[in-house]
């Protein structure tokens, strides 16, 4: 696991690939933009580390070894401890079947790499931030775009 990100806006998010060129480019695109970011290379550590670390968001690789993307979604959304993290799953795969299962198994947003522009990533990072929150809580707002 790995810890990067400044913290300026308070949000962490949990990546979870088994790509490291993936991973690599997502976690500085997040932590240039502030978002402290967490690194899990399969399912069962992304699985402990959103039990131990409560992630704000998780972004979910779909095609993984072992237990799968929405393996690890389902699992999420049935315990208790992480239900309520909204979770985007980030997959190559096509088509409405990838959308319908995400839904399936609880996933809130279903993005297709490679997300082009970066901005509709960060947006939609900033959507599940929002989505997330409990009412009243008071907004840990993304810094300013460079």
């Amino acid at each position: 696991m790995v810890e990067t990100g400044e913290g300026r806006s308070g949000a962490t998010v949990l990546l979870v690939d088994d790509e490291p060129l993936i991973l690599a480019m997502m976690e500085d695109f997040l932590s240039v933009n502030g978002i402290n970011v967490l690194v899990a290379h399969e399912g069962s550590e992304a699985l402990r580390l959103a039990q131990e670390r409560k992630p704000d968001v998780i972004i979910l690789d779909v095609m993984m070894p072992g237990m799968d993307g929405y393996e690890v979604c389902e699992k999420l959304k049935e315990d208790p401890r992480t239900r309520g993290i909204p979770i985007i799953l980030h997959t190559i795969l096509k088509g409405p079947e990838v959308e319908a299962r995400g839904e399936a198994v609880g996933a809130d947003f279903v993005v297709h790499k490679p997300m082009r522009p970066l901005s509709l990533f960060l947006k939609t990072v900033e959507a599940a931030l929002a989505k997330g929150r409990p009412p009243n809580w008071p907004a840990r707002p993304l810094p300013p775009r460079r």
